[in-house]
Parts: C-alpha cells; structure tokens; sequence
C-alpha cells in the first residue's frame, strides 16, 4: 500500500511539474499575459478541474513559474559571484561575463526537463523584464539583486584602493554605479539589438571600465 501511494504522489508531482514547466515555456514565448488557460490545458492534456486540484489559480501558478524559472536562476548564480576570488580586475571581469556564461547552464540550475535550446537568454531577459513590470515579488527581488550588486562592485573597487592599483580619488561608490549601468545597459542592448555581439560589447565595456580607473 505504502508502494502504492508513493507512486502516486510521485506521478502527481510529475503532472504538477509538467503544468508548470509547460506555462513557462508558454511564458518564453509570449509573454506572461498572453498565457492561455486553453493552451496549456491543450498542450498538457489536463483537464481544468485537474489543473485547479494542482494550482488553485492562473495567479498562484506564475507566482511559481517566477520563483522555479526566474528567481531559481539568480539565487544560484549570486553566490557564484559573490564569493569569487580573484583581484579586482578578475572579479570584474568575472561580473561581466557570469550571467551570460552561466546561462548555458540554466537547463541543469532550473531542472528544466526540455532541450536547454527552448531558452535562450534573450527570451528569458525579455520574460523578466515583462515579470519585473507587472509583479511587485520579483520587481523587489531584481530591485535588492542589483543593490546588492552595487555593494559588491563598491568593495572591489575598496579593495582595489587597498592594494594600490586604483587611485584612492575615485569615488567608490558613484564609479560602482557607473560599473553596475555599463554592464546592464550592455546586457539591454545585446538582448534588443540581435545584429550586436553581446560578448564583443561586454569585453569592450569590460576594459573601458578598467581603463577609467587605470586598472591593469
């Protein structure tokens, strides 16, 4: 019996992912507000009232999606960045390329079951910026990420101060918010300009950065 019922929650735990991971994908491609009830029940061959016994609303089930999808991502790949060691052109350098070189990885972050090609970065970046727009969870979420991120640009360049290779004039804290828009508004516009090569303008960024405080 206890076989039984194991097999059960396991198949049930199963259908529960595949809604979920099926009205992400729905997500990718069009967009949060464009997710159809009908669709997905079609393409999960779940019925409504097998879909209310797992989710009790559509707003329940993309409150998920953000949490397992999205914010999954960026709680595994801030440590990595984080606690990197390095000196502080290293950690810079780090900083400029984690996102985009983590990604390829994000089939194995997210346990996402289908090919890691049903997302690309692009998709998954345009899919934020709609959830950062219409959720107050994840806009807080993204808003204390890159606060964080600041703070962590602002002790490289102290350590960097430190060590003598940036001149202790530098102000910490105007130039990490310098550092953090250079490499968002990168991002942005490799994700919005598909003829740019997003790894070209992130390099030249990189060492236009280190140029301005005279880091070698």
């Amino acid at each position: 019996m206890a076989a039984k019922d194991k097999a059960e929650n396991e198949n049930k735990l199963k259908t529960r992912d595949q809604i979920l991971e099926t009205a992400f994908l729905i997500c990718i491609q069009k967009g949060f507000t464009s997710l159809s009830m009908n669709e997905l029940l079609k393409r999960t061959g779940v019925t409504k009232g097998g879909f209310y016994y797992y989710f009790e609303s559509k707003d329940e089930l993309l409150a998920e999606i953000i949490k397992k999808y999205l914010i999954s991502y960026y709680d595994e790949i801030l440590p990595y960045i984080l606690n990197y060691n390095g000196s502080p052109k290293e950690k810079l350098k780090m900083l400029f390329f984690a996102i985009p070189d983590t990604f390829s990885n994000y089939q194995q972050i997210v346990h996402l079951s289908v090919d890691n090609n049903a997302v690309d970065f692009r998709s998954f970046f345009l899919l934020l910026m709609d959830g950062v727009q219409k959720y107050k969870s994840i806009r807080e979420y993204y808003k204390n990420l890159h606060i964080k991120v600041i703070e962590y640009i602002r002790e490289i360049i102290e350590d960097g101060k430190e060590q003598g290779l940036i001149s202790s004039d530098i102000d910490s804290v105007g130039m990490a918010k310098f550092i953090h828009a250079s490499l968002q508004g990168t991002i942005f516009v490799g994700v919005m300009v598909r003829s740019m090569d997003m790894e070209e303008l992130l390099y030249s960024n990189y060492n236009y950065v280190c140029k301005c405080m005279d880091l070698e």
